[in-house]
């Protein structure tokens, strides 16, 4: 597994590639007197998140700040330059950070359950719309209430 890093941006914005493959953007934040840090957006773009706690972004801190959130003299801190592809390494290892074909795969089922859930939906809304009309006309034929249904329909998107 060969990982790259490639500046996009004069501000800092960069390309996570692993095998020549783009799997990642790395969007760099700055924190003030604190330095700053990178967060990292899939291809899917979602925000790759830490292992330990799900509702927290993967955060790589500038060397300042990475000095004085392990508690080791700033010297003995490894650049950021160093660790960034280490922390790449473990993203992929820890499966938050996943391969763009994996990510499409990902999105494909997403999108088909949202489709056949929005079918369920409208089959049950015109389920409903045929009891309505049945109530409303009982001795009417199925010709006028697939009409009337169609009516319904037709009100409700105005």
């Amino acid at each position: 597994m060969n990982i790259e890093i490639k500046k996009v941006t004069a501000s800092g914005s960069i390309d996570v590639l692993v095998d020549g493959e783009v799997w990642a953007k790395g969007f760099k934040y700055s924190r003030g007197l604190h330095g700053y840090l990178y967060e990292f957006v899939d291809t899917s773009h979602y925000t790759v998140r830490s292992p330990n706690t799900k509702h927290t972004a993967w955060q790589v801190w500038s060397d300042k700040q990475a000095a004085r959130l392990s508690e080791v003299a700033r010297e003995k801190v490894e650049p950021i330059e160093g660790r960034l592809p280490k922390e790449i390494k473990a993203m992929i290892e820890a499966g938050a950070l996943r391969s763009p074909a994996q990510c499409r795969a990902d999105a494909e089922a997403r999108r088909k359950r949202y489709e056949e859930s929005e079918r369920k939906a409208a089959e049950a809304k015109d389920r409903l719309f045929e009891v309505r009309a049945r109530e409303a006309l009982p001795d009417g034929s199925d010709e006028l209430i697939s009409r009337v249904v169609e009516a319904m329909k037709w009100a409700q998107s105005q």
